[in-house]
């Protein structure tokens, strides 16, 4: 199978991110490759991927599954 058909756009990664966190809150590899994935799109949400990183070092679960999940693809958008 090409490589290419593997692409979900970041919107649609965000949707499956959240679900998944929704579903599994207290799973720390989950968030951490969120966090992880929106460092990939540049600053962004920078930040956000840094305290979700943060709590659960700290071992925070519960407040790393609440700021992911605070996260806004559309943070940007001014309608």
């Amino acid at each position: 199978m090409d490589q290419d058909s593997y692409f979900l756009p970041i919107e649609g990664m965000f949707c499956l991110y959240k679900r998944l966190i929704q579903l599994e809150t207290s799973d720390k590899d989950i968030l951490i490759d969120f966090a992880h994935y929106l460092l990939l799109y540049g600053p962004d949400w920078e930040e956000e991927a840094k305290q979700i990183i943060t709590h659960v070092k700290d071992g925070d679960v519960d407040k790393a599954s609440k700021k992911a999940m605070e996260i806004n693809y559309f943070k940007y958008d001014k309608k």
